[in-house]
C-alpha cells in the first residue's frame, strides 16, 4: 500500500494517515499478541486460542512490515521498485480489515463462551450449595453430580457415588412404597415423586423429588437432574398425629374413628366378595358402679386389663379389636358364620368368668354383654353395622347380662320402640302424663274393702312394658316418686271425704336398695299429712333374692318408719320358703298364676293351701291376686285366705270411679 500511494500520486495527507494507521495497528497487534501469549495457560479452549493467535500474528506481521516500509521511505529515502513485491504487500493490506474482523469475532465469541461457562459454574455452585438433595445424570445414565446436602442425608461422599452404579442402586432401590405410605405422602408432599433413600447405615429416609425436564439447559453435561427434600421428619410427625387421632390413649387400641374406617373397608369388601363377616360389640357389665366404687384411676386400670384380655387372645380368626366408647369395645371378625361366632363369644365369656383382675389389691371380676351383627346380610354401611351390633348388645344386657345376642329385625323393632319410648318417658315425667288407678282389696270373710292397690297408667304404653324400660334407663326413680306423692295426695282427699282406708304401692328392685329411700318416703308422707302406717309397700321376690341380708335390713327400716311391707307375686321363679321366716313382712300376695286354675286343679289347691298355712304360722296375712270367678272366691275363703284382689269385684279404677263404685256396690270399708 506504501508503494501504491506513492506511485499513484496520492497526496501527503493520505500517506501520513495510512502510515499512522499501519504504525498504530502494528503496535496494537503486537500488544494483543503479547497479552494472548501471557494468557496461554489460563485459556482452556485451545482451538479458539490458536485461531485467534494466528490471526493476530498475521495481522501483526502485515502492519509491522508496512510500518518498516514507511520508515525506509520517509527517513532513508529508500523505496521498493519491485512490482511483484508491491502487489504482494498490497494484497496483504487489503486483508487487514478482514483479519481484524475475524479477530474481533473470535475474541467476542471466546469472551461469551468464557462468561457462559462462568454462568454455568455459578449456577452449578448455587444448585450444589442448596440445602436440598441434588443429583444429576449424564447421557449414559450415570450419576455425575452429588451435592453436600445429598452427602449429609445419605452418608455417602460424592466421590463414592459419582460414576458408581452399584452404590447408586443401593441408595435408590426400585422398591415401591407401601400403598398406605404412598397415599399419606401424596397428601403430605407436592413433589413429583416420593421414594425411599437408603443411607450408608441402611436406615431409610423418605425423599420427595422435584423432577426437571430432560435436556434442561442449565448445565450442558446434565442430561437430567432433580432436587429432593428429605420429608422423613414431616412424615413421622404426620404419622404421630394420625396415631393420636386414631388410637385410644388409655388402652393403645384403635379408637372409634379408626374402627369405623376399617369397618367401612371390610364391609365394602364383604359386599363385593360375599364373604360373611361380623362385628362383635362388647360392653363391660356394671362398669359405672365399679368406677364409682373404686374410683376413676382404678376404673382406667380395669379398662386396660379388659382390653388386654380382648386383644391378647385370638377369640376369632382375623380379628381386629378397638375401643368403641367408654366401657365398650368392638371386634371385627372376617370369614365367619353364626355357629363360629357363638363358640368364640362363649369362650370369651367363660374366660372372663374364670379370671379375677387385680386392681391395686382389689380383686375384681368383670363380665360383659356382647352384641353381634353379621354383614353384609344385616347391614352394609359401617354406621348401620355399628348401630345394629350396639342394639344387640343392649338386648343382651336386658336379657340378664353375661351373654351374647345376635341382631335381628324383630330385635331392631323392639329396640327402636325402647329408644322412642325412653324419650317419651322423659317427657312424661316432666309433663306429669301418668295417672294412678286403684284396685280394691277385699276381705274374704267380711267382703269389706281392706284397701286399694295403686297401679300406674300411661296413655302411650302398658305398665308391663314401660316399667321394665324405666328401670333399665334409670327413669324409675322419677316415676316412683310420682306414685308415692300422688298416692298420698289421693289418700288425704279420701280422708277428707270420710273414706279412711289404706293404699299399697309397688317398689322396683332398682330403687328398693337406695339408702335414702326410707327417709325420702317418710318426708313425702309427712309433707302430705299422711300416716305412714296407711301406706303399704309391695316388693317382689326378684328384689329380695339379689341381696337377702340387705333386703331384710331395708324392710326393717321401713317398718321402723311406720310403713308396712308385703311380698308381691309370691311363688314365681324362686323357692322363697327358706328365707321367708326371716323377712319382717306383714303380708304375702299369691301370684295369679296359682289362682287361675285353682277351682279345677287339686295340685294348685295344695300349693295355695300350703302357702296360706305357712304364712299364717309366721304371723303373716295372705292375699290372692287375679280372682275372677266366684268359685275361686269361695274356695279361697274355705282355705282361710285373708283377702283377694281381682276383676270379680272390680278392675283398677280412676279415683272418681272408686267413689262411685263404693256407693253403687254399697261396699263398706274395713275399719282401720
Amino acid at each position: 500500500m506504501v508503494f501504491s500511494c506513492h506511485r499513484r500520486g496520492y497526496g501527503e495527507g493520505c500517506r501520513w494517515m495510512i502510515a499512522a494507521i499501519d504504525f498504530f495497528a502494528s503496535i496494537f497487534s503486537l500488544l494483543a499478541l503479547i497479552m494472548l501469549s501471557l494468557r496461554h495457560k489460563r485459556v482452556k479452549q485451545k482451538r479458539a486460542f490458536w485461531a485467534l493467535f494466528s490471526l493476530i500474528a498475521v495481522t501483526t506481521y502485515i502492519n509491522f512490515f508496512s510500518a518498516i516500509e514507511w520508515y525506509e521511505l520517509w527517513f532513508k529515502g529508500v523505496a521498493l521498485s519491485d512490482r511483484g513485491r508491491e502487489l504482494f504487500h498490497d494484497y496483504f493490506q487489503v486483508l487487514q480489515p478482514v483479519l481484524w474482523g475475524l479477530f474481533l469475532y473470535i475474541f467476542i465469541q471466546t469472551e461469551q463462551a468464557r462468561r457462559l461457562k462462568a454462568a454455568y459454574q455459578q449456577t452449578r455452585d448455587v444448585l450444589t450449595n442448596m440445602p436440598v438433595i441434588l443429583r444429576a445424570y449424564n447421557h449414559a445414565g450415570e450419576l455425575i453430580e452429588w451435592n453436600k446436602a445429598a452427602e449429609q442425608v445419605s452418608g455417602y461422599a460424592a466421590d463414592e457415588v459419582i460414576g458408581n452404579r452399584d452404590i447408586t442402586n443401593a441408595i435408590f432401590p426400585s422398591d415401591e412404597l407401601p400403598p398406605a405410605m404412598a397415599a399419606t405422602l401424596s397428601e403430605l408432599s407436592d413433589g413429583d415423586v416420593n421414594s425411599l433413600l437408603y443411607r450408608k447405615d441402611r436406615s431409610k429416609r423418605i425423599v420427595s423429588w422435584y423432577c426437571l425436564p430432560q435436556n434442561a439447559e442449565v448445565i450442558p453435561e446434565w442430561q437430567s437432574w432433580d432436587i429432593g427434600v428429605d420429608i422423613t421428619e414431616r412424615y413421622e410427625s404426620q404419622q404421630e398425629l394420625i396415631k393420636l387421632a386414631t388410637t385410644d390413649l388409655l388402652t393403645g387400641l384403635p379408637n372409634r374413628y379408626l374402627l369405623l374406617d376399617r369397618l367401612k373397608t371390610v364391609s365394602s369388601q364383604a359386599a363385593e366378595s360375599g364373604q360373611q363377616c361380623a362385628l362383635a360389640f362388647v360392653d363391660i357389665d356394671d362398669f359405672r358402679a365399679l368406677n364409682d366404687t373404686l374410683g376413676h384411676s382404678l376404673g382406667d386400670e380395669a379398662l386396660k386389663s379388659f382390653a388386654e384380655v380382648l386383644h391378647g387372645t385370638h377369640w376369632f380368626r382375623e380379628q381386629m379389636v378397638a375401643r368403641a366408647s367408654g366401657d365398650a369395645f368392638a371386634i371385627i371378625v372376617r370369614g365367619c358364620n353364626q355357629h363360629y361366632l357363638m363358640e368364640g363369644c362363649q369362650r370369651l365369656l367363660d374366660a372372663l368368668g374364670q379370671q379375677e383382675f387385680d386392681l391395686a389389691g382389689s380383686h375384681v371380676q368383670l363380665s360383659a354383654s356382647i352384641g353381634l351383627c353379621l354383614f353384609p346380610d344385616e347391614g352394609v354401611s359401617a354406621e348401620e353395622i355399628m348401630k345394629n351390633a350396639e342394639l344387640a348388645m343392649y338386648s343382651a344386657k336386658a336379657s340378664g347380662k353375661r351373654c351374647y345376642e345376635f341382631f335381628s329385625d324383630s330385635l331392631y323393632v323392639d329396640l327402636v320402640w325402647e329408644r322412642e319410648t325412653s324419650k317419651q318417658l322423659f317427657t312424661a315425667i316432666e309433663e306429669q302424663e301418668f295417672t294412678l288407678n286403684y284396685q280394691p282389696q277385699i276381705c274374704l270373710q267380711s267382703e269389706q274393702v281392706m284397701g286399694f292397690e295403686a297401679l300406674i297408667r300411661w296413655p302411650r304404653s302398658t305398665p308391663d312394658r314401660f316399667i321394665p324400660l324405666a328401670e333399665r334407663n334409670g327413669m324409675i326413680h322419677g316415676i316412683s316418686e310420682f306414685v308415692m306423692v300422688t298416692a298420698c295426695e289421693q289418700l288425704k282427699k279420701w280422708q277428707q271425704q270420710g273414706l279412711n282406708t289404706r293404699i299399697a304401692i309397688n317398689l322396683s328392685a332398682l330403687q328398693f336398695y337406695q339408702s335414702h329411700l326410707c327417709d325420702s318416703y317418710s318426708k313425702i308422707a309427712a309433707e302430705k299429712g299422711v300416716d305412714p302406717s296407711l301406706i303399704e309397700l309391695e316388693i317382689t321376690e326378684g328384689t329380695l333374692i339379689k341381696n337377702v341380708a340387705q333386703a331384710i335390713e331395708t324392710i326393717t327400716q321401713f317398718n321402723a318408719c311406720g310403713f308396712t311391707v308385703s311380698l308381691d307375686d309370691f311363688g314365681t321363679g324362686y323357692s322363697s320358703f327358706a328365707y321367708l321366716k326371716s323377712l319382717p313382712v306383714s303380708k304375702i300376695k299369691i301370684d295369679r298364676s296359682f289362682i287361675k286354675d285353682i277351682h279345677e286343679s287339686d295340685a294348685e289347691v295344695a300349693i295355695v293351701n300350703g302357702i296360706i298355712n305357712l304364712a299364717h304360722n309366721l304371723g303373716m296375712q295372705v292375699l290372692a291376686e287375679g280372682v275372677e270367678l266366684r268359685s275361686q272366691f269361695d274356695l279361697l275363703r274355705d282355705l282361710e285366705c285373708d283377702a283377694m284382689q281381682g276383676w270379680l269385684y272390680a278392675p283398677a279404677m280412676p279415683p272418681d270411679e272408686v267413689t262411685r263404685w263404693l256407693n253403687e256396690k254399697e261396699m263398706a270399708l274395713m275399719p282401720l
